[in-house]
């Protein structure tokens, strides 16, 4: 888990910061902007270096460490650079003429440096520049210090400038502490000890109940992750497998699909240096607390509520069955759709931020974030797509955004990113490569779907539809939100109208078996901005922050009484001891040293760390009779084979639940392969031990056995290993 967390940190928070600007403003929004920009830009890097077959570990290094080059050279100015590239000229000669020596100054001529006045009003003068929208890094350190005592007079003129500003709005305020009243002298210190109080309530009562949402959001999720080594649900092999074919530097290989999930399990497997296996099981649960993350940081600043968006993450984090519906099992497991939902409602917000502001930032960011879940699963891009129309609709009907050229920058820069997002799949499709067969299969299907049933959860959504509508109509006149709520307005009503009539009217299977999750994001949503709207008309009332944060602190008691949404457990496709021994085994043996004879469920855990063959292939292609693995026909051990082998033998053949809807496909397709083919194992190990004796037991419970068998190597071992073929 540390080297999952350390991978995280340095990809997503740490290398950022070398080569992406970020919003000097607003921390949590500069963490969002580095962490949605980083991963378009490694997905996108992905994708070359994988078609190029220069994949690796070294190359991914050197192409971050040439953009936090490019960046870090673009800091400083014209003169900077050329005196920055006088300097590397001359040291790269004076290395090849007499050796570089290093000059190193005493120690103490630094360690007790001060920070001059220059240096402090250089920092001002870069913060000025970035806030009137220039850029900081084309003046160099003399420039600065020649203007040193015109920056410290501009950043104290904004400093007062500030001071004033404050001081006016705490006058402006009801009760607060400048209000010209005979009374307000004699209660000062009254005043004081409650502003005080209240100051202290606002910054610590929000982030405890945060930190407690997030934090049992995600041991509700982690605990299948960390108690189980199997992997969750019937798409976790699938996922892993195309992980690993990254890695291999092989694009498309089961056919035409969205990779840019799976680049971005690679990139962490690179990174982390444990097995792909802890990488697949540990990113799931993480999008979905990164999604409830998501949440709080969307809707507390679209209504500058940190409750609002507390409520909203509260939601998504406790939502169960109850919201979810069978989908409750994938916040657990590991799937692109779930992946792609982390950056949607981020996205949107800095789009509206764009609309609000102008900030090139912002749209960027959010084209970033938008670009990453078309990379990742197209229905969720799609979803994306509905909320950028919604976006332009809100800009359109709120007059201070109506601008007209901002609108159709973000239409156009929208279709670019549609088009980039699908450009693999069609270059794919120039080169003859197919469309992944199962997908093509899900999308293609209909069915005879009904009008659905207003569950419990679909009354929440409507019932928060509502009080957000109300409160935009009682609050006319105000208009300080008014673009958010026509946002939240219209994305509420189009998720609705999306899951609850278009399955009905299309007959898409994926519509069908989809929108429900859809919707379930857009209640979260709406229930985080319902709070805000309810505890709109309290307004600036003194006792507001004590009574929200003592309300949000109920809420949260009652739901977590309510539901008690335990720890999500899902099903597994194959036993337990299976992928444990899995991880003992990779963990012994060197790289590509051993062998594993299993079902299909093995190949997906032991391809590129090992080398898998099916348990058919042992019974049809081996003759038991003769020693050390020799195909028939033959009369020595088969020299392609490693010399340590490990036969997985079922003793009983795994079953999923019954209840699920897979469960008639795998009967018919899987399971009764597996029935006849474990009768025929034991027959070959039958034979097989009345000549040469019983392999040795490597592991054995009451599901599986493992069978280990230690074979002479190869004399033309090394031959074969360097060119592939016999001597």
């Amino acid at each position: 888990m540390t080297h999952y967390a350390f991978a995280c940190a340095v990809l997503f928070l740490l290398w950022p910061r070398l080569f992406l600007r970020t919003d000097p403003g607003d921390r949590l929004a500069g963490v969002y902007a580095l962490f949605m920009k980083a991963a378009c830009v490694y997905i996108v890097m992905g994708y070359v270096l994988v078609a190029l077959k220069l994949y690796e570990f070294m190359a991914v290094a050197a192409v971050l460490i040439l953009l936090s080059a490019r960046r870090l050279w673009q800091r400083g100015g014209q003169e900077a650079r050329a005196a920055a590239a006088r300097k590397l000229t001359l040291s790269f000669y004076a290395l090849f003429d007499g050796g570089m020596r290093l000059r190193l100054s005493r120690p103490w001529r630094w360690r007790h440096r001060q920070v001059t006045g220059t240096r402090r009003a250089v920092r001002e003068e870069i913060v000025l520049r970035e806030a009137d929208g220039g850029s900081s890094s084309t003046q160099t350190f003399n420039g600065h210090a020649s203007n040193n005592l015109a920056v410290r007079s501009r950043c104290a003129e904004e400093r007062a400038a500030s001071g004033v500003t404050r001081s006016a709005m705490r006058e402006a305020a009801p009760g607060g502490n400048g209000d010209a009243s005979p009374a307000a002298g004699g209660q000062q210190a009254g005043g004081w000890r409650s502003a005080s109080w209240s100051r202290h309530l606002r910054g610590w009562a929000p982030n405890v109940l945060l930190l407690a949402v997030l934090g049992a959001g995600a041991y509700i999720r982690f605990h299948d992750a960390v108690h189980y080594a199997a992997p969750a649900l019937s798409d976790g092999a699938v996922t892993l497998a195309w992980m690993k074919y990254i890695n291999a530097r092989l694009l498309f290989h089961d056919g035409l699909y969205p990779q840019g999930f799976h680049i971005t399990l690679s990139l962490l497997s690179k990174f982390a240096a444990i097995d792909p296996l802890y990488i697949l099981k540990y990113t799931g649960p993480l999008c979905g607390v990164l999604t409830s993350a998501g949440f709080y940081f969307a809707l507390s600043r679209l209504t500058g509520s940190p409750y609002a968006g507390i409520a909203g993450a509260a939601v998504h984090s406790f939502g169960g069955p109850f919201l979810f519906g069978g989908d409750w099992e994938r916040q657990a497991a590991t799937n692109s759709q779930e992946f792609a939902f982390v950056f949607v409602f981020p996205s949107l917000y800095f789009l509206l931020r764009y609309f609000k502001t102008g900030g090139r930032l912002a749209f960027r960011t959010a084209l970033a974030g938008l670009s990453v879940a078309g990379f990742a699963h197209s229905l969720a891009f799609a979803y994306a797509g509905m909320g950028v129309g919604v976006c332009l609709i809100a800009a359109m009907l709120v007059k201070e955004t109506r601008q007209w050229r901002a609108i159709g920058a973000a239409a156009v820069a929208a279709a670019i990113t549609a088009v980039a997002t699908y450009a693999p799949i069609q270059i794919g499709l120039w080169l003859g490569v197919p469309m992944n067969k199962s997908a093509t299969e899900f999308l293609t299907s209909t069915t005879v779907a009904a009008i659905p049933v207003l569950t419990g959860a679909d009354k929440l959504g409507l019932a928060a539809l509502a009080v957000i509508a109300a409160s935009l109509l009682i609050s006319w006149k105000r208009g300080d939100r008014r673009l958010a709520e026509w946002f939240a307005v219209g994305m509420g009503t189009a998720s609705f109208l999306l899951y609850y009539i278009a399955p009905y009217l299309t007959g898409s299977v994926v519509l069908a078996s989809r929108t429900q999750a859809l919707w379930a994001l857009s209640i979260c949503f709406s229930a985080g901005f319902a709070w805000w709207s309810a505890w709109r008309i309290f307004g600036a009332w003194r006792l507001r922050p004590a009574l929200e944060a003592a309300a949000a602190a109920i809420s949260l008691l009652i739901v977590a009484v309510s539901f008690a949404p335990g720890p999500i457990v899902t099903y597994k496709m194959d036993w337990e001891s299976m992928f444990r021994q899995y991880l003992r085994i990779a963990g012994e043996q060197p790289l590509h040293t051993w062998t594993m004879f299993s079902q299909e469920e093995g190949y997906s855990l032991v391809y590129g760390i090992g080398w898998h063959q099916y348990v058919r292939t042992l019974v049809d292609a081996y003759d038991p009779a003769l020693p050390g693995l020799t195909r028939y026909g033959q009369t020595a051990p088969d020299p392609n084979l490693t010399s340590t082998v490990f036969i997985v033998e079922e003793k009983q053949v795994f079953h999923v639940p019954t209840n699920l809807i897979i469960y008639g496909k795998l009967e018919e397709e899987r399971y009764a392969k597996h029935e006849e083919e474990w009768r025929l194992l034991a027959d070959w190990l039958r034979v097989y031990s009345a000549h040469h004796g019983p392999p040795a037991v490597f592991y054995e419970d009451a599901h599986i056995r493992i069978w280990y068998i230690e074979r002479p190597e190869a004399k033309d071992k090394n031959y074969r290993r360097l060119w592939g073929s016999t001597s």
